[in-house]
């Protein structure tokens, strides 16, 4: 899948570019004593997007300043441990923290199979099945698909659904 003109624009300004390819190891080395799976679609995620910090606008342009950010080896200490092993649970696969989103009210994560979920307290959000997919979909604010959470499974307890 190819960037839409307004994601590319945004990835370039916040210093991305074609065949970026930067040492991810600081950040697989967090992850994995944080006790997330790193599997192989992630090393070459973060290998290409680590560091990128992209500020893009959300609710139909009207809200300037969303930060998107791959930093996991700062935002893997600011998430709570139960959210991917919930999510993990729901869908069906182990999934990794990859960054941040909606000015870090949401954490990222990126499947085994490369499919990116966007989560939080209230909600779990199916973003794309390629990094590119999702990048765009957060940087062009596109409606995503919702992932229901039963929170009967006993990892996702805490989850308090849609928020008041």
């Amino acid at each position: 899948m190819e960037f839409s003109e307004n994601t590319r624009a945004l990835l370039k300004k916040a210093g991305w570019k074609e065949g970026r390819s930067v040492s991810a190891e600081k950040h697989l080395s967090v992850l994995t004593q944080e006790g997330y799976a790193v599997c192989e679609r992630v090393r070459a995620f973060l290998s290409r997007y680590a560091g990128i910090v992209i500020t893009y606008k959300m609710n139909g342009g009207k809200s300037e300043g969303s930060l998107l950010s791959i930093d996991p080896q700062n935002e893997a200490l600011g998430v709570w441990p139960t959210w991917p092993k919930c999510f993990s649970k729901v869908v069906g696969e182990k999934l990794c923290l990859i960054g941040t989103a909606h000015n870090m009210d949401m954490a990222l994560f990126m499947g085994e199979t490369g499919k990116i979920y966007i989560g939080g307290e209230f909600n779990l959000f199916f973003a794309g099945n390629t990094a590119e997919e999702a990048i765009d979909a957060i940087c062009t604010d596109a409606k995503m698909r919702e992932v229901p959470v039963d929170s009967s499974l006993t990892e996702c307890s805490w989850f308090k659904g849609d928020a008041p």
